[in-house]
C-alpha cells in the first residue's frame, strides 16, 4: 500500500465477540494474547489474535492490517478479514468447542500502528431491548399454526447463527413450496408473481430477470462447485458473502409478501428492513 512521504501510518484492527458477550471489552495494548498469528499479505504482514477470557476460555478476536493513511477499507482488505475470522472459526470448533459462535455484530478501530486503542460498552453499542407485543405473538402464533413449516424456514433465514448459504435456501423452499409442481417450476406463475419486486431488484442486479438470479444464487449456495468449476458460496469469501447479504433482505421480503398473501387473512407479517445485512460498526479511538 503506497502512502505519501510524511503521512501517519495507522493500523485497521477489526473485532469479533465470542458468545456469551461480556458487558465491556478494552484493548489497549496491555492484554496478553492466547496466541498472534503472522499473515504475510501484499500489503504488509497482518496479525491474527485470539484473546481468552479470566477463566481462560476464547473471548474476542483482532485481526490488525497495518499501512494505512485513510480510512478507506479495500475488496482484498475485507476478504482477508472474512477468511481469516473464519477458519479461526472453523479451528476453535474443531479442536475446542464445536459450540463456539462469533456475535453477529463486530467493531472496527482505526489507531496507531504500536497499539490498538479500543473500549466499548455492549449495553451501550445493542441498545435498548424492545418492550414485548404479547398480543401480537399470542395471535400470530394461532394464525401461523398451519403454515409453521413455512415460518420455521423464514425464522432460520433470519438467524444470523445459521451459515449464510443455508439461509438463503430456506427461503428458496419457501418459494419453491409455492410455485413447484411434481418437479416443475411453474414459470409464468412465478414470473408473474415476482414482477412487483424488479424495481427493488434493478438496484441490485440488473444482468439477470429476478426468477434466473434466484435460481441462480440457489446453485451457487448448494454446490461446492458451479458451471467452469467456480467455487460456490462458503463463508470463506468475503464477495461471495456479500453477493448474498445484498440480495437476502429483498428475498426475506418477498417470501414474506408470499407468506401473507397465501394467509387467508389469518395472520400478516411485517416486511422487514432492506438495507445490507452485512454493515461495520465504527468504534472511538481512547485516549
Amino acid at each position: 500500500m503506497k502512502m505519501n512521504r510524511g503521512e501517519p501510518s495507522r493500523s485497521y484492527f477489526y473485532y469479533w465477540f465470542i458468545e456469551p458477550l461480556k458487558s465491556q471489552y478494552k484493548d489497549d495494548g496491555s492484554l496478553n494474547p492466547a496466541f498472534t498469528i503472522p499473515v504475510k499479505t501484499n500489503f504488509g504482514e497482518c496479525e491474527l489474535t485470539l484473546f481468552l477470557d479470566s477463566e481462560g476460555h476464547p473471548d474476542f478476536i483482532r485481526f490488525k492490517i497495518p499501512g494505512f493513511a485513510s480510512e478507506e477499507l479495500k475488496q482484498e482488505h475485507a476478504e482477508l478479514l472474512q477468511k481469516g475470522k473464519e477458519h479461526l472459526l472453523s479451528i476453535l470448533r474443531l479442536i475446542y468447542d464445536p459450540k463456539t459462535q462469533v456475535y453477529p455484530i463486530h467493531m472496527r478501530v482505526f489507531s496507531e500502528d504500536i497499539k490498538p486503542h479500543f473500549n466499548v460498552s455492549i449495553q451501550e453499542l445493542l441498545g435498548q431491548r424492545p418492550s414485548f407485543p404479547s398480543v401480537a405473538v399470542r395471535d400470530v402464533f394461532v394464525g401461523t399454526w398451519d403454515k409453521r413449516t413455512e415460518i420455521k424456514l423464514l425464522t432460520d433465514a433470519l438467524d444470523e447463527r445459521i451459515p449464510l448459504q443455508y439461509r438463503y435456501l430456506s427461503l428458496y423452499k419457501i418459494l419453491e413450496n409455492h410455485f413447484k409442481k411434481r418437479r416443475e417450476w411453474q414459470k409464468t406463475e412465478l414470473k408473474a408473481f415476482l414482477s412487483q419486486f424488479s424495481a427493488k431488484f434493478n438496484e441490485i442486479n440488473s444482468n439477470l430477470p429476478l426468477d434466473k438470479y434466484i435460481h441462480a444464487l440457489r446453485d451457487k449456495c448448494a454446490h461446492i462447485k458451479t458451471g467452469n468449476d467456480i467455487l460456490g458460496v462458503t463463508q470463506l469469501s468475503q464477495r461471495q458473502v456479500a453477493e448474498v447479504e445484498r440480495f437476502l433482505p429483498l428475498f426475506k421480503n418477498i417470501c414474506i409478501t408470499l407468506l401473507n398473501s397465501a394467509s387467508n387473512g389469518k395472520f400478516t407479517l411485517k416486511q422487514l428492513s432492506e438495507k445490507p445485512e452485512w454493515e461495520l460498526v465504527q468504534g472511538n479511538d481512547i485516549s
